[in-house]
């Protein structure tokens, strides 16, 4: 090892050890070895929480404590709208939405999530193009007054529901024209009843009335009428 750099040895029993060791001036030599298998372990555990966080179907933010994005996942950085994490690295949460969704998260969202930790709701999202989405969104505080964001794009769901209730309104508006056309369709059977016992006496009339008198003129005009 004559660059003196040290180097990672795994043992027998599982554990890896840190080797490093330089020669003396007398030309002896300094081994030193540290276990380090414990942080070989949490750096494993690290890795795989990343790849956990990297590969889930949710965006996934995290800020600072004044509020500047430190990391996403690619899912939060494709939802937006961006390549890389340099593209929105220590800018502003405030930077991913609207003025106004802005304040409102501001007066709504955070007394909440300073009093509780946690925050859980819906805000339309703003993409890097300037359109906007609508967005479920969990916040949850962290010790250095950072958030970490977890965000999912629910424009399908919105839609879907939308769409629900446009069809539900329309069948509610259908079954409603349906009613109004078995009322009509009653009272036109009922009326029609009545006037067919109208025409059917005036026809009496005009047949027994004094032709072209003045009196079967009238029952002619009811004929007529009816």
């Amino acid at each position: 090892n004559q660059s003196g750099a040290a180097w990672e040895q795994p043992q027998p029993d599982g554990r890896t050890m840190l080797i490093n060791e330089k020669r003396t001036a007398s030309g002896g030599l300094v081994s030193v070895r540290t276990d380090i298998t414990d942080i070989k372990r949490t750096e494993m555990l690290l890795r795989n929480r990343l790849a956990a966080i990297e590969a889930a179907e949710e965006g996934i933010a995290i800020t600072n404590g004044e509020g500047n994005f430190v990391y996403m996942n690619q899912e939060h950085l494709r939802m937006f709208g961006f390549e890389t994490l340099d593209q929105i690295e220590g800018q502003s949460w405030k930077t991913l939405y609207s003025p106004e969704a802005a304040a409102t998260m501001e007066t709504e969202c955070f007394p909440v999530l300073i009093r509780e930790g946690s925050w859980r709701g819906q805000a339309d999202g703003l993409r890097r193009d300037g359109t906007s989405f609508p967005q479920e969104v969990s916040l949850t505080l962290l010790d250095d007054g950072g958030l970490i964001c977890a965000t999912r794009d629910i424009t399908d769901r919105v839609e879907n529901e939308q769409q629900q209730a446009l069809l539900r309104d329309q069948f509610n508006e259908a079954q409603k024209m349906e009613a109004i056309g078995r009322l009509a369709g009653g009272i036109a059977h009922d009326f029609n009843n009545i006037l067919a016992a109208m025409l059917g006496y005036a026809s009496f009339l005009v047949e027994d009335l004094e032709p072209d008198s003045e009196l079967q003129g009238f029952a002619t005009q009811i004929v007529s009428s009816g």
